[in-house]
């Protein structure tokens, strides 16, 4: 009998510990994912989002270069090949979660080193454990907003018009 209940409280204590070990590695990557997204997810099965990464390109020489032309050509190579590389692994994620069916497209970004995705939610949880990612975001929709009529006859005379 005594055994039994040792044992027993053995097992919930292994049980709590890996529990709240769960629970702490799952913490940071759930923390990158932009509240929105995770009540789009809620809402339906897919959703659209950014993925944005930590690297950034070392710009900070390309002021002293004096021909636009070649300045233009030096951060076009540096911001490409940034994304190339942080980016890769991302990509290749994507692309056989793609052929699995959870990613319905993914759009990758050098320019500001991110990934526009559309996918499941577990997909996006994944995406989140990557080291390279800095964070998950909604993507923010603006909206125009309607022009409103006016009166054509104007209130005084126009400058320049007699």
């Amino acid at each position: 009998m005594r055994s039994t209940t040792l044992r027993r409280s053995i097992a919930v204590f292994v049980v709590a510990v890996v529990w709240a070990a769960a629970l702490a590695a799952q913490s940071p990557s759930v923390e990158r994912l932009d509240p929105a997204l995770l009540t789009a997810f809620d809402e339906q099965a897919d959703a659209s989002y950014l993925v944005l990464l930590r690297d950034r390109a070392d710009l900070s020489d390309a002021n002293s270069v004096a021909d636009r032309s070649l300045r233009g050509r030096l951060v076009h190579g540096r911001l490409q090949q940034v994304a190339d590389q942080s980016q890769r692994s991302l990509r290749a994620f994507l692309a056989a979660q793609q052929q699995a069916g959870e990613v319905k497209q993914f759009r990758p970004f050098w320019i500001v080193n991110a990934i526009a995705v559309r996918s499941t939610k577990p997909v996006a949880l994944a995406l989140a454990q990557f080291p390279e990612v800095e964070r998950i975001v909604s993507p923010v929709v603006a909206t125009i907003p309607q022009p409103t009529p006016a009166d054509a006859t104007p209130l005084a005379a126009e400058w320049n018009l007699t």
